[in-house]
């Protein structure tokens, strides 16, 4: 998906969404009063630069353990607050999302409850193509690599290597957790910018 055009629906998407608050202007302003709150406390509780300044790593294997971890915390900090965002403002709209459980979503707690997929497919559904893991491969790379780091699937080395098996391959392959990283922080930092332009 190219850069710009998928940057240009976003935007178009959430204005729409966000013009269609507009037809009921106590609405319109609890909904923004609330994003706006959890936009600021998310933004204090993301900033990492205090905790890496602290943490020293020692050697390779320790580095690595770091950057897995700042990978986990970029793609349950940012990338999932976006998601959660653009979730309660179609929720604020009457569109309905549930949880495991079947209860139908109200509030932006509620709204975190819920799994990133069962979420994405929701934002595709209702016109956020770009979150469409079929069209945007890097999304199933974020995802696939997040649960991975979450649920120990990687073997770290002490010379920093970080290794995941490949199920087609059926090989331990070295992974590219700087890239995909930094991919992530890139289309999160993307999406963060522009609601903040539209909710402001």
């Amino acid at each position: 998906m190219e850069n710009q055009d998928w940057k240009a629906q976003f935007k178009n998407e959430v204005e729409k969404q966000l013009s269609i608050l507009d037809k009921s202007q106590e609405s319109k302003e609890h909904v923004i009063e609330t994003l706006l709150d959890n936009f600021s406390a998310k933004m204090e509780s993301i900033n990492i630069d205090v905790f890496i300044s602290e943490f020293k790593p020692k050697n390779q294997r320790a580095r690595a353990i770091l950057d897995m971890a700042m990978y986990l915390w970029e793609y349950e900090g940012r990338f999932s607050f976006c998601i959660n965002i653009l979730c309660f403002l179609l929720v604020s709209n009457g569109h309905d999302l549930y949880d495991d459980r079947k209860k139908y979503i109200t509030s932006f707690e509620d709204v975190e409850s819920v799994g990133i997929s069962r979420k994405c497919e929701f934002l595709t559904h209702h016109g956020f193509g770009m979150l469409d893991e079929k069209k945007n491969k890097n999304l199933k790379k974020f995802r696939e690599l997040r649960n991975d780091v979450a649920h120990y699937k990687l073997i770290i080395r002490d010379d920093g290597k970080i290794k995941g098996y490949n199920s087609k391959t059926r090989n331990w392959e070295e992974i590219p957790l700087l890239i995909v990283h930094g991919d992530l922080m890139e289309f999160s930092s993307d999406m963060l910018l522009i609601l903040w332009q539209c909710i402001r």
